[in-house]
Parts: structure tokens; C-alpha cells; sequence
């Protein structure tokens, strides 16, 4: 073959090799996009025409698809930053939100987290109303809040750090336990209750911060989370299940005491990555870092790469701020209690790590950076600062216009006009409230001893904003705490959650724009004094009001939970709530039950949120009784045999000395060892120690019941065990009939109860006399949960191979039968010779008499041996009859012998 014809193979080779999607060796991974706001355009009234989408970002290539609620629109590549797509006009004909993303192909590649193009008509200015999400938890520890689609419902959901405080004690406090917790939206504005599971907490550390994506690349959205602690932190992956729930984290080291959180493919090889700005919280306080942290694609990180920024961390946000394709960073050290801040920038160099930091801009002191984002269509990323304090001590926001090299120009702020100083919220979030195509801003400002507002600023498309207007928080709620923005109803308005910083009632409040009645239950706990058990307490009220702006039809309220027969309700509310009105349930506590009864108020109605819940507590006087634990369970062991007895622990939650008249188990199975002396005093606890004893094999049940002087005796423990033991029973007949000198079968099944899980000598006996019996397999190993079979045979002698004379004759009547026909032959031959005897020599008549009369007799002896019958035989048969033949199943070890057998009919013919 000559050179140009081998150039021309490989050329073709490498050609279909491209072609195919094949990636070559050595051919660069593509990174995973990241899309700016705003979408171009970033609304869209419904029921217009197709249009062509724009959308700009950071990591886009050659082969992108645009994708539209999942599915791929026609693209266009135009550069790294920049795609168009056709949107068909049947996409846009209804109103709600598009949800747009952008895959990159592989080999890496990935796909972005949504941007979201609204479809909704354009208004003058959006207008809210208010409900409460009450939950078991505390918002004070709810220091991040995040939407996402959890559960690939197209639905979005929320996903918070919750600060569970009860409702755990009389007063509700409780203690800390930090939990990461997703609830699912509903699709019209509500939202299921939390699913929540511990989170990490090692080194004394507690989590902070929380962002998502898909560290797996499996599809699901996942969450990375901070670990705060002084002169220690890590970062938590949380793997979602693509369901809503997520699995245990999976713990990577950070640099010293991690806080805010960014995500990004930072080194563009399709996996994603995570910068943390570091607050150390130690005194005096360290020069911090940001660290940044390298993905393995795998939910864990490469060892973080620290830059150091000077100051302890405030916040952060990641783009491409110079305009070169490559993530950047933009930070905010902490003011400290200065009057003025400096922003620093530090270029991504594309391969993960980054150039040193550099003055970016001057900011007011107490500033936080909410988000990046074009507002001024330059094609230059600016940003939004929601800030505690501005211009005469007003809370403000900021706009600082990018310059396309890294730094911006001097801030704009605008100020709430109303006096907030002191409040921890600095929050904000950028979106199109009003669906006119400009993107808007919505912050929050609160504090404890003044009004709380959530302000909303409409966009002028040029970089600059309207005055704030001021949407008024419930007013039990302390102070915001964050704010996040979505449509949660699916109609293309946008809606707001904000977390409340420490509300017992309602750690949520959601604004949804439209018109909706709303019942707001007020307060969202009662917690009663200690009560006698049986009388019942004063009433507490809890108001139901309409702050929506229609009516709201009131279905009924009723108690639930598990000690709702503690409690009690009467209401005023007739059949609907008119706008603005309000009316009284009345909840009593009147405990059945000893220790701290808990339980819920549940309110059915047509309102958002539906039902809302108001969490109840009381305590009972007089002696009380906990126990723990609630339920016992034993370890397997052989029936016959005791094991180590478990300990159930009494507690005296009351005020009183307890009683106990009586401690009992049932059934035989399970026994105790002591009654805790019949008395407990106040505070005080004992144990009972239980055990086992099976006496079947298989699942054994039982209580052990204490009967005493508290309310809601007695009270029972629930107490499981199983019991390991075998069985040998018949497997499919029980009964064989063969003819003598055959061989009967069976199949026997041995059965494991319990989990009994070892071998069993198996033997036989019984069948007639000579006969043989076997069982094979002799020896069964049993695996703790099938039945094993073995076949058993009986081997029958053949008919006449049995001898006439067994020790003696005659010794059985059935060895002296004869068949007919042989007593027969036998006179027949006696009359033959003895007529030859006869003919012959007559000198010797004596004997031939002699002899003849001994043929005779013999002969006449053998026909009276014929006249005998066998055992239910009646015949010739010797072993004619109907036997039991017996299977006997043994197991020993040590001093445990367990023995069963199976008995089998056997009849021979």
C-alpha cells in the first residue's frame, strides 16, 4: 500500500472516529456551562410566536444544546459565552416558567443548573400575599436556604440547614440539632413537610452554608455543604436519591472554618468544583483564605488550594468577570466594624487554580454580595450587594457596573427608608418580578424591635432601579433571614421564601404574587402547664385569620398526633373567613397519659398551605412514667435455651413517687428479673431486666406490662424474638403401597424456624421384617431460611426368600403357611414313589410301609403349614401388612439437643 493511500485510511479513521462522537486520545474534556442572568429575553408575554433565545454564560462549545424544560431546542454556537436556540411558539402559549439548561458533550461535558425564562404578562409592579410554613423547626440555625428540583417533578422545591429546637420540652426550646432537610413543592405554592437527616457535625463543627449540583454526575442534584468550626472545617456532600431524600454525606477536609460556598468546573475538566470563603471565628482573628476545592467526580474533592485574602471571609460570587472564558471570583473580606470595605478579584486561570487577588472595588462597610448579573446589557457582569447599612444608617442595596476587566465602577445604593440598623439578613436575589424583560431585585431588611421588610426594586434595563418598595413581614416574626426567589405556583410570577430568625411559629414566610386566601394561625405552639392527669386545663387560644385576598372556606380542626386524646378543641369559625377576619379555636389540656404529651392542631380550610398545623405540649403532675426503650428485640437462639436478658430503663418523669403494683410478661417465652422495688421516686430510674426463652421455634411476640399509679397504666414494653429450631415433616404423601420385594420412596422435608442455620443427622427405622431403610442426604445443612429435601427409601424382601424355620419351628404362624398348590405337588410325588415301592420287592413290604407312612405324615404336615393369614395380608405373603416407618431429624451442640421425626405409612402387599 503506498503513503498516500495510508494517509488517506487514517485521515478517514480520524474523520469517522469525529464524527461518531469518539473521543480521541488526548482530546480535552469540555467543561460543565455555567448560564449568567439574564436570559435574553428574560420573559415573555404567553401565547405569542417562537423567538430566538440567547443565552449567555461561561464554558459553552462547539456541539451545545440548549435545552428546553429537558428537552433540546435547535442551537446555535456563536462563542464560549454565548448560544442561541429556537424556542417554537407552542412552548410559550401557556403561562408558567421555562426552564432552560445547557449540555455540553462529553468526553466530560455536562449539564448547568437552570435558568429560568418567565412566561407570564407584563405588570406596572408586583403584589404580594403572605402565609406561614410552620415546621418543627427553628430558623435561627437556618443560616442558608436554596431552591432546586429535587426530586425531578419539575416542580421546585426548597432545601435548608434547620435548627431543630422541639417540640422537645415544656417550653419548647429545646436544644440545637442541626439537621439538612428538602421539602417538596406542591406546584401551587405550598410545600410538603421536611424530610430532614442529621448533619455532619465533627470537630465541633456545625454546618453554615449550602449549595447544589450534581458532584456525581449521575443526573441528581446533590448538596454541598460548609462545616463551621474555629481553627477547623470541611465540606459535606450530601448525594441526592433523585427522590427528594438524600443519602449520608461524605465528609472532604476545607481550609480553616469554611463559610460561604460557590460552585463552578473551575478547571473545565466536567466535573464540578467548590470555592469557600473561610471565616475563622477564632479571637484574635487569623488571616483566612479561600479555599478551593477540586472535584473527582465522585461527591469528594481533591485537597484544597488556599489563597490568601487577608481578612476573615463575608461573602462571594463566581463568573467570568474578564471577559476570558474562565470562571473568576470576586470576594468581600469582613468590615469588621469598619466603615468601608474592599472587593478583591482573583482570575481564573482555567486549570483550577487562580492568580493573586487584586483590589476590585471600595464598598460601604457592611455589605454582602447577593449575586452577578448583566443589568446594564454591556455583556459585562455587575453585581448586587444587599447591605445592612447605607447612607444614613438605612439599609440599602448596591449596583456595581462591571468594567469587563475584573473591577467595578463605584456603587450605586439605594436606600429601604426605614430603619432597620442591626439586622443579620443582607440577602438578595435577582429576577424578573414584574415579566417586563428587566431584571429586578428583592431584598430583606428586619430587626427584633422594629418592623421587618422585604423590599423589592424594579429594574430599569440601564443599570439602574426604582425605589424600593416595601412588602411588611407577619408581624410574630422576628427578623428575615434570607431570601430566595422562584415560581413556586407555575403560573410565571415569581414568588419569595424567606426563613425567620427565631420563630417558634413560623420559620417560614412565603410571598406568592396574586391573589389567594390565606389562613394564618396564630401563635403556631402552645405549650400548657403541668396538669393533673384527667382534669383538664384552662383554654388557650389560638386565632385563625385571613390575610389573603380572598375568602377562606373553614373545613373543620381536629386533634392529631400520637397523644391527641390529651387534648381538645372547640372553634368559632364558622363555614368561611371573610377577608381580613378572624376567629378563635379554643385548645384544652386534659392529659391520659403520664410524662410530656405531645400533639398537633390541624386546620382544614381552602388556604394556601392547607392545613396549617399549630404544635402542642403539656406536662402531667403527680408520678409520670417513660420508658426506654419503647420496644425490646432478641437475638436468635435455640428453642429450649436462654440468652442474656435486655434491660428496659423506668424513669419517674413526674412529681410524684411511683407506684408499681405489678410487673408481668407474657407469654411463657419471655420472663423479667426484677420489679424495680415497687417504688420509684420522683426523677428517678431503675431497669428491668428481661429475657428470653423460646419455646417455639420462629417469631415470638409478647408484652411486658407495668402496672402502676402513673397516668395511662399500665404501659407495656413490645417484646420480639425468634426462636431457631427445625422441622422433619412429609413432603408430598405421607403413604406408600407397594408388593413384597419392592422399594417404597418418599421425600422429607427438613425446615429451618427462626433462622436456624446449621445440620441436621437425619436416620429412619421401623418396615417389616427384612426390609432395609435409608435417607439420603444423611446430614442436611439448613441455610436459616428454605426447607431442604432428603428421600427416604424402604427396600422390601422379594416373596418365598424368607426362611420357613426362624429359630425353631414352628416359631411364627406366618413361616408355617404353604401355598396350596405346593402341598398339592408334594401328595402327588409321595403317591408316585410309594406305588413304585409297591411293585417291587416283597420281602421288603415293612420297609416300603414304613417309608410310605413317612411320606404321608410329611405331607400332611406340609399342607397344615399352608393354612395360616398375615396381618391385614390374608394371602401367602409373608410381609403382607400396613408398617410406620419413622424419619428422625437430630441436632446437638454442647449441652443443646433438638430432636423431631416424621411418621410414614408403608403397606405392603
Amino acid at each position: 500500500m503506498g503513503a498516500s493511500v495510508r494517509t488517506a485510511c487514517v485521515v478517514i479513521a480520524l474523520l469517522a472516529l469525529a464524527c461518531c462522537g469518539l473521543p480521541l486520545s488526548g482530546q480535552t474534556p469540555n467543561p460543565i456551562p455555567l448560564i449568567d442572568d439574564p436570559l435574553v429575553p428574560t420573559s415573555v408575554a404567553p401565547g405569542g410566536a417562537g423567538f430566538t433565545l440567547t443565552v449567555n454564560g461561561t464554558g459553552f462549545v462547539s456541539g451545545s444544546k440548549v435545552n428546553w424544560n429537558g428537552t433540546g431546542l435547535p442551537t446555535s454556537f456563536v462563542s464560549s459565552s454565548r448560544l442561541t436556540a429556537s424556542v417554537p411558539g407552542t412552548d410559550v402559549a401557556s403561562a408558567g416558567s421555562g426552564w432552560v439548561t445547557v449540555t455540553n458533550p462529553a468526553p466530560g461535558g455536562g449539564t448547568s443548573l437552570p435558568a429560568f425564562l418567565r412566561i407570564a404578562t407584563p405588570i406596572t409592579s408586583p403584589s404580594f400575599v403572605s402565609y406561614s410554613q410552620n415546621t418543627i423547626f427553628n430558623a435561627s440555625g437556618m443560616t442558608s436556604l436554596i431552591t432546586g428540583d429535587f426530586n425531578g417533578d419539575g416542580k421546585l422545591d426548597l432545601a435548608f440547614i434547620g435548627d431543630q429546637r422541639g417540640p422537645g420540652s415544656a417550653s419548647m426550646a429545646g436544644i440545637d440539632s442541626y439537621s439538612i432537610c428538602i421539602e417538596l413543592g406542591n406546584g401551587d405554592g405550598s410545600f410538603q413537610s421536611a424530610v430532614c437527616q442529621p448533619a455532619y457535625s465533627g470537630q465541633g463543627e456545625q454546618p453554615v452554608w449550602v449549595v447544589a449540583g450534581d458532584f456525581n454526575g449521575d443526573g441528581k442534584l446533590d448538596l454541598a455543604v460548609s462545616n463551621n468550626g474555629v481553627g477547623a472545617g470541611s465540606i459535606s456532600v450530601y448525594l441526592g436519591n433523585g427522590n427528594g431524600t438524600l443519602q449520608p454525606p461524605i465528609n472532604s477536609a476545607s481550609g480553616n472554618g469554611p463559610w460561604f460556598l460557590a460552585v463552578g468546573d473551575f478547571n473545565q475538566d466536567g466535573k464540578l468544583d467548590l470555592v469557600a470563603e473561610n471565616l475563622d471565628n477564632s479571637t484574635p482573628t487569623v488571616t483566612s483564605f479561600v479555599s478551593v476545592l477540586l472535584g473527582k467526580g465522585d461527591g469528594t474533592f481533591q485537597s484544597p488550594v488556599t489563597y490568601a485574602s487577608g481578612l476573615d471571609a463575608y461573602s462571594l460570587v463566581v463568573g467570568d468577570f474578564n471577559g476570558d472564558g474562565k470562571l473568576d471570583v470576586v470576594l468581600q473580606p469582613a468590615f469588621n466594624g469598619s466603615t468601608s470595605s474592599t472587593l478583591y478579584f482573583l482570575a481564573g486561570n482555567g486549570d483550577g487554580t487562580f492568580q493573586s487577588p487584586i483590589p476590585a472595588q471600595t464598598v460601604g462597610g457592611d455589605e454582602f454580595i447577593s449575586a452577578a448579573a448583566d443589568f446594564n446589557g454591556d455583556g459585562k457582569l455587575d453585581l448586587f450587594l444587599a447591605n445592612q447599612s447605607g447612607p444614613g444608617g438605612l439599609p440599602a442595596d448596591s449596583i456595581l457596573l462591571g468594567k469587563g476587566d475584573g473591577t467595578f465602577q463605584p456603587e450605586i445604593e439605594y436606600t429601604f427608608g426605614i430603619n432597620t440598623i442591626g439586622s443579620t439578613c443582607r440577602a438578595g436575589v435577582v429576577d424578573d418580578l414584574n415579566a417586563d424583560g428587566k431584571l429586578d431585585l428583592a431584598s430583606c431588611q428586619g430587626n427584633a424591635s422594629v418592623a421587618d421588610v422585604v423590599g423589592v426594586q424594579l429594574g430599569n434595563g440601564d443599570g439602574m432601579f426604582q425605589a424600593a418598595t416595601n412588602i411588611v413581614a407577619l408581624a410574630q416574626v422576628p427578623f428575615p433571614n434570607g431570601i430566595v426567589a422562584g415560581d413556586f405556583k407555575g403560573d410565571g410570577r415569581v414568588d419569595l421564601v424567606v426563613p425567620m430568625e427565631g420563630s417558634l411559629s413560623a420559620p417560614f414566610s412565603i410571598y406568592l404574587q396574586g391573589n389567594f386566601p390565606v389562613a394564618s394561625a396564630n401563635p403556631g405552639r402552645l405549650t400548657f402547664s403541668s396538669q393533673d392527669p384527667n382534669t383538664s386545663s384552662p383554654a388557650q387560644v389560638v386565632t385563625l385569620t385571613n390575610t389573603g385576598t380572598l375568602p377562606v372556606i373553614f373545613s373543620g380542626a381536629s386533634i392529631g398526633g400520637t397523644n391527641a386524646a390529651s387534648f381538645g378543641q372547640t372553634n368559632t369559625c364558622g363555614a368561611s373567613l371573610a377577608v381580613g377576619a378572624s376567629c378563635d379555636i379554643n385548645v384544652t389540656f386534659a392529659p391520659t397519659t403520664s410524662g410530656q404529651p405531645m400533639a398537633t392542631l390541624n386546620i382544614s380550610d381552602s388556604a394556601i398551605g392547607s392545613p396549617q398545623v399549630v404544635y402542642l405540649a403539656g406536662a402531667t403532675n403527680g408520678p409520670g412514667l417513660t420508658f426506654s426503650p419503647p420496644s425490646i428485640t432478641f437475638n436468635s437462639q435455640y428453642v429450649g435455651t436462654s440468652g442474656l436478658p435486655q434491660s428496659v430503663t423506668l424513669t419517674n418523669t413526674g412529681t410524684a413517687a411511683l407506684s408499681i403494683s405489678n410487673v408481668a410478661t407474657s407469654p411463657s417465652d419471655f420472663g423479667f428479673l426484677n420489679a424495680c422495688g415497687g417504688s420509684l421516686a420522683a426523677g428517678a430510674s431503675c431497669a428491668i431486666g428481661v429475657f428470653f426463652d423460646p419455646t417455639a421455634g420462629g417469631t415470638r411476640t409478647g408484652t411486658l406490662t407495668i402496672t402502676d399509679n402513673a397516668a395511662g397504666s399500665p404501659q407495656t414494653v413490645t417484646l420480639t424474638g425468634s426462636g431457631q429450631d427445625f422441622s422433619v415433616a412429609p413432603g408430598s404423601a405421607s403413604s406408600a403401597t407397594i408388593t413384597a420385594g419392592q422399594t417404597a420412596s418418599y421425600s422429607i422435608a427438613v425446615a429451618p424456624a427462626g433462622g436456624f442455620a446449621q445440620s441436621v443427622a437425619l436416620s429412619c427405622s421401623g418396615g417389616p421384617a427384612g426390609s432395609a431403610c435409608a435417607v439420603s442426604p444423611s446430614t442436611i445443612a439448613l441455610s436459616g431460611a428454605a426447607a431442604q429435601t432428603a428421600m427416604l427409601t424402604v427396600t422390601t424382601a422379594a416373596h418365598g426368600s424368607l426362611p420357613p424355620f426362624r429359630g425353631g419351628w414352628p416359631r411364627d404362624a406366618r413361616y408355617r403357611q404353604t401355598p396350596m398348590i405346593l402341598t398339592l405337588a408334594a401328595m402327588f410325588l409321595l403317591m408316585v414313589v410309594a406305588s413304585q415301592f409297591l411293585r417291587r420287592e416283597q420281602n421288603l413290604a415293612w420297609i416300603r410301609v414304613v417309608g410310605f407312612a413317612a411320606l404321608v405324615t410329611l405331607g400332611l404336615t406340609l399342607t397344615s403349614c399352608g393354612g395360616g393369614s398375615g396381618s391385614g395380608g390374608g394371602g401367602t405373603n409373608p410381609q403382607a401388612g400396613t408398617y410406620t416407618v419413622t424419619v428422625t431429624g437430630n441436632f446437638t451442640s454442647g449441652a443443646t439437643t433438638l430432636s423431631h421425626s416424621a411418621k410414614l405409612t408403608l403397606v405392603v402387599q
